[in-house]
């Protein structure tokens, strides 16, 4: 009668030993040289330094992020600031428009002045001729009071 093989496992998988193979390897192990494995603990010299925190890995690099990402936690670290900063350009901003509206009022108000002076000059001469033209009828009233006294 013949037996049949047994097909071979994979490599990957586990199989038990047999009977004779664990036979085997407890006389291979007695035929080598035992010696205990445990020491003693070795003795370090103490050390000034602060102990490493080894837990977190320091040679790694960073994980790629995308930049809404880094915006956020840029944002969310430095919100204050920025707060601050928006109201300080808000701000200038105000200030750089009301100065110059501010320039522009006094340019248009130096225009008016201008103009009033202008036309204060004009009615200054006008006075003038008025007053010339008053003096002349005067003048002439004079004359007219003489010829007519004169003439009677």
């Amino acid at each position: 009668m013949r037996i049949a093989a047994k097909p071979m496992p994979k490599r990957s998988s586990h199989v038990a030993k047999t009977g004779r193979q664990k036979e085997y390897y407890v006389k291979q192990l007695g035929t080598l040289g035992y010696e205990p494995t445990v020491e003693e603990e070795p003795v370090f010299p103490d050390s000034d330094e602060l102990e490493k925190d080894y837990s977190v890995p320091t040679n790694l690099p960073r994980r790629p992020t995308t930049f809404s990402d880094s915006a956020q936690t840029f944002i969310k670290k430095n919100w204050t600031g920025l707060v601050i900063s928006l109201i300080a350009g808000l701000i200038i901003l105000f200030c750089y428009n009301f100065s110059k509206d501010i320039g522009m009022l006094q340019g248009s108000l130096n225009e008016i002045r201008n103009s009033f002076d202008s036309l204060q000059k004009r009615f200054d001469k006008v006075d003038d001729k008025v007053q010339e033209q008053e003096n002349k009828i005067r003048e002439q009233g004079v004359q007219i009071y003489y010829l007519e006294r004169n003439s009677k």
